[in-house]
């Protein structure tokens, strides 16, 4: 059983994406803004988080940044979800680069696909 950190704002589509991955096996926490997150990353690392790009109280680029600085994180992948698919090629450019993308809306398929290419 994996364990999948879902960090969103938008409460239904994180439990959403709680239910699938639960369904799936996996083990999942939700937050709902990047400092819960971090409060959350300071008990436990997961194998995965799946985090909104703009969320409140620290955004998903910040997540990742603090994600990549803990050597306590890893061996922890991290995906970063935002509604326009266009956004991510400008993050290219950005040093710190998530292991995968989601673009919102995703199906069910997509999510589980992502999650078994990075976590199996």
């Amino acid at each position: 059983m994996k364990r999948i950190l879902i960090a969103d704002d938008e409460e239904s589509l994180a439990r959403t994406i709680a239910l699938f991955l639960g369904d799936a096996g996996h083990r999942t926490t939700v937050v709902l803004d990047g400092e819960a997150a971090v409060r959350a990353l300071e008990h436990e690392a997961p194998d995965l988080i799946i985090s909104d790009l703009i969320m409140p109280n620290r955004d998903g680029l910040q997540l990742l940044e603090y994600v990549r600085d803990r050597r306590s994180l890893d061996n922890t992948k991290f995906v970063l979800m935002t509604v326009k698919e266009s956004i991510f090629e400008p993050l290219k450019r950005y040093a710190l680069q998530p292991d995968g993308q989601l673009a919102k809306p995703f199906t069910r398929e997509d999510l589980l696909a992502m999650v078994d290419r990075l976590i199996g």
